[in-house]
């Protein structure tokens, strides 16, 4: 009976932590030369990171992505010399 009164307190604390979370917000992405890539955000406490595509002759889209990082903290990635597609980034709470 211990254990699962255990088991049951923390899904409770489960439960309650992933309803608290929410998405970063304010958040912008950028190149930031010719290969770095970052985003930032400017509040929330879920995660984020940054995505660059750019296209490479011959081959076609390469999609680049930085870590996942708290919504305070910023994500890098450095990609390849080809031309840019398109810079954005994803959230998840």
């Amino acid at each position: 009976m211990i254990s699962l009164a255990g088991v049951a307190a923390a899904s409770a604390l489960v439960g309650t932590a992933s309803g608290a979370a929410a998405a970063p917000t304010g958040c912008v992405a950028r190149q930031v030369d010719g290969q770095n890539y970052e985003s930032r955000c400017t509040g929330g406490t879920g995660e984020h990171r940054v995505w660059a595509r750019q296209y490479v002759p011959f081959l076609g889209d390469l999609d680049c992505f930085g870590p996942w990082v708290s919504a305070s903290s910023v994500s890098r990635v450095t990609c390849s010399i080809h031309q840019t597609v398109f810079v954005t980034h994803q959230t998840r709470g």
